[in-house]
C-alpha cells in the first residue's frame, strides 16, 4: 500500500541520514557514499545533495560517489570514472569524457510556424537540431537563422549528459565485443 511505503521510505531516509552523519562525525578528508538518492524521498535526496556540495565545495571533502542515478552523480560530481564489469573504461571530467565517446555538442532551435529549418538540421524531442564542433558554432548559427529571415523563437546549446556519455561508452564496448565475437567465429 502506498502507506506502508511512505513509512518504509522515511525509516530508509532515516536510517540514510544517520549512516552519513557517522560518516561525518570523524571529519572524514574522503568520503565514499554509495547510491546516496537510493530509497529516499525527494526531500531528503535535496539535502543530502546540499550537505555533500557543501562538503566538496567548502570542506575539501573528497567525495567518491557510487551510484546508478547518473544525473544525480552530474550535479554532484567534476570528475568521473566509467567502469564495466569492474574494469575502467575511461576517466575524467564531463567535457574530456564527451570528447573521448565522439560526443558532439547540438544546437537547437524552434522557429515560428511552419517554417523550413536551415540546411543540415534535423526535427528530435521538439527541436531543429544540428551537431556542432564547439559551442562557439552557436553565435554564429543564431545569426545566420535570424539573417536568413528565419523567426527564432528559441535557440539553446545541447551538451551531452553523463548518461549520454555513458551510453556512448557502454555502446563501444558492446559493439567492439560483437565485432571481436564475429572476427573469432570467422576462424
Amino acid at each position: 500500500s502506498s502507506a506502508a511505503s511512505d513509512v518504509y521510505k522515511r525509516q530508509t531516509g532515516m536510517v540514510r541520514r544517520a549512516s552519513l552523519a557517522r560518516a561525518l562525525m570523524h571529519r572524514p578528508q574522503v568520503l565514499l557514499i554509495d547510491e546516496p538518492a537510493g530509497g529516499i524521498d525527494q526531500e531528503t535526496m535535496d539535502r543530502t545533495q546540499e550537505l555533500i556540495s557543501y562538503l566538496r565545495e567548502e570542506e575539501g571533502v573528497t567525495v567518491l560517489l557510487c551510484t546508478r542515478n547518473l544525473a544525480y552523480a552530474q550535479l554532484l560530481c567534476s570528475g568521473f570514472a566509467i567502469l564495466r564489469q569492474g574494469s575502467l573504461l575511461a576517466k575524467g571530467d564531463l567535457e574530456s569524457l564527451r570528447k573521448a565517446a565522439g560526443l558532439k555538442y547540438r544546437a537547437a532551435f524552434r522557429f515560428a510556424g511552419e517554417e523550413d529549418p536551415p540546411g543540415g538540421f534535423y526535427w528530435m524531442d521538439g527541436f531543429w537540431q544540428k551537431n556542432i564542433e564547439a559551442e562557439s558554432d552557436m553565435p554564429r548559427l543564431v545569426s545566420e537563422a535570424v539573417s536568413s529571415g528565419k523567426r527564432v523563437y528559441e535557440a539553446k546549446l545541447l551538451k551531452p549528459t553523463l548518461e549520454e556519455i555513458y551510453k556512448a561508452y557502454m555502446d563501444a564496448v558492446s559493439y567492439t565485443h560483437l565485432r571481436a565475437h564475429e572476427t573469432l567465429s570467422d576462424l
